[in-house]
């Protein structure tokens, strides 16, 4: 009778986990934009966020279309080549996060905390042991880096302001706590009543 329950509940839970929207936030290291919005989200976000979306954000962003030339993603970013290197720095963090609200966290605290610093202070502030920063740093200056960077900017649409949300692949602008965009769906509203906004 328990492993009967146990196979319930599990299959409950992919299929909930199926049945969430699909959401892509596509962000840029040194945006002004994305760091107010990234700032503003809430604990409630973060900690409603496996039953409210499955959330990706994708660091590649807009871009810079006065000197486009193809292949040149690791430095042709709207906000400079620093953003570039910025951009690869979340790409390698968030490629360690276990899941969707690490994830979140790990971006929140890389625009909080250390935002105009040096990027080497969000990951030294942002990583949670001696290990994955070393991790972050080698990927960053690595071909690893690189590649992830390459790939994010494959996925990445034609955007015309970032930071951006894809929910289920229908875009909009994303100017605040995206906790509020997603409880503003439909079958989300039955989890955000009860959701204490802080």
């Amino acid at each position: 009778m328990i492993n009967i329950t146990l196979i319930f509940i599990t299959l409950t839970l992919i299929s909930n986990a199926q049945d969430l929207p699909d959401v892509k936030i596509y962000i840029e290291s040194r945006c002004p934009d994305t760091a107010a919005m990234m700032r503003g989200i809430s604990n409630a976000t973060i900690d409603s966020l496996d039953q409210l979306a499955n959330v990706e954000f994708i660091p590649s962003g807009k871009l810079n279309s006065n000197s486009y030339e193809a292949n040149t993603y690791i430095t042709n970013c709207q906000h400079s080549e620093e953003e570039c290197y910025g951009n690869m720095i979340l790409a390698c963090g968030l490629q360690l996060q276990k899941d969707q609200v690490s994830s979140t966290k790990f971006v929140r605290c890389f625009f909080k905390e250390a935002y105009k610093q040096n990027f080497q202070e969000q990951i030294d502030k942002c990583l949670e042991n001696t290990q994955q920063k070393l991790l972050v740093k080698a990927c960053a200056n690595g071909p690893q880096g690189i590649e992830l960077l390459y790939a994010n900017r494959l996925r990445t649409p034609n955007l015309g302001y970032v930071p951006s949300i894809a929910i289920n692949g229908q875009m909009q602008k994303l100017k605040e706590d995206f906790g509020k965009v997603l409880c503003s769906l439909s079958d989300a509203q039955a989890i955000c009543k009860d959701i204490k906004w802080v």
